[in-house]
C-alpha cells in the first residue's frame, strides 16, 4: 500500500493505527434486524453486490 496517494490526495487521517484491520458489510432492516453481515478476511475482500442486492430482496435486472 503507497501511504503517500492518499496524503497527495489530501483525504486527511494520519496514517496510524491498525493496518491490518478489515472491514466489512452489514445491510439491516429498520427494525435492526441484520439481513446481511459481511466481514472481509483481507483488504482486497468485498461483498458481492449481488449478496447485497439479494439480501434487500432486489432482482439484479431492476437494480440496472
Amino acid at each position: 500500500m503507497n501511504v503517500f496517494i492518499p496524503q497527495a490526495a489530501e483525504l486527511g487521517g494520519d496514517m496510524k493505527g491498525d493496518g491490518y484491520q478489515n472491514g466489512g458489510t452489514f445491510v439491516m432492516d429498520k427494525g435492526g434486524k441484520v439481513l446481511l453481515k459481511y466481514i472481509q478476511e483481507n483488504p482486497a475482500d468485498h461483498v458481492e453486490p449481488s449478496d447485497v442486492l439479494k439480501a434487500l430482496n432486489i432482482s439484479a435486472e431492476a437494480a440496472n
